[in-house]
């Protein structure tokens, strides 16, 4: 049984294997965790077919934003999320077909992650070489790097490519999440 979204819920795994390790010199942080799993169901439901995802504390580097004190690496693979019955999607996402994603990332955090911390730290920045999305037929590459400014807000760029822009546009346009009106204009400019 887990919590999720403030209910508990019961959740199955194939095979599953978890894996955390702590490193005693750094005030205990957590230094590594991992999960690998066949399918994957909550209550019963399918949520997905594969997960093998890994994170690991690594030096941040010259390009950390100024407010982060750890960060994770992260890499991994989750396939066939199933959208709509255990997570909560847009009909229109939901209908689109399974999901999965495949990549590597890094996200920078307020200070490293630690079993039983009183306050969870906040995320300033995530940063990515490439993170494979696949939406049923539609694949897109994501790519980019994203940091908390003074005031709190997202900035950085993010780059999107896929071959099927027009088919992500109506999609997003269905889900709600842009205008209809935006995706003739973003189609005019593409086009051009």
């Amino acid at each position: 049984t887990v919590p999720l979204a403030g209910q508990p819920r019961q959740v199955a795994a194939q095979n599953a294997v978890l894996t955390l390790r702590v490193s005693p010199g750094n005030a205990m942080a957590i230094s590594r965790a991992a999960a690998a799993s066949g399918a994957v169901t909550v209550d019963g439901a399918a949520l997905l077919t594969a997960l093998d995802l890994d994170a690991r504390l690594a030096p941040m580097g010259a390009d950390a934003p100024r407010a982060a004190r750890a960060s994770y690496v992260l890499s991994g693979r989750a396939e066939g999320l199933t959208p709509g019955g255990v997570i909560a999607m847009p009909p229109a996402i939901a209908e689109a077909g399974a999901m999965s994603a495949e990549g590597t990332g890094r996200v920078y955090l307020t200070a490293p992650l630690q079993p039983d911390q009183a306050q969870r730290p906040q995320v300033v920045g995530l940063a990515s070489d490439g993170v494979t999305l696949r939406l049923g037929y539609r694949t897109a590459r994501l790519t980019g790097h994203l940091a908390a400014d003074g005031e709190g807000r997202a900035q950085g760029a993010v780059f999107v490519y896929t071959a099927d822009p027009r088919g992500w546009l109506d999609l997003a346009a269905a889900a709600g999440a842009i205008p209809q009106g935006a995706v003739a204009l973003a189609g005019t400019a593409l086009d051009a």
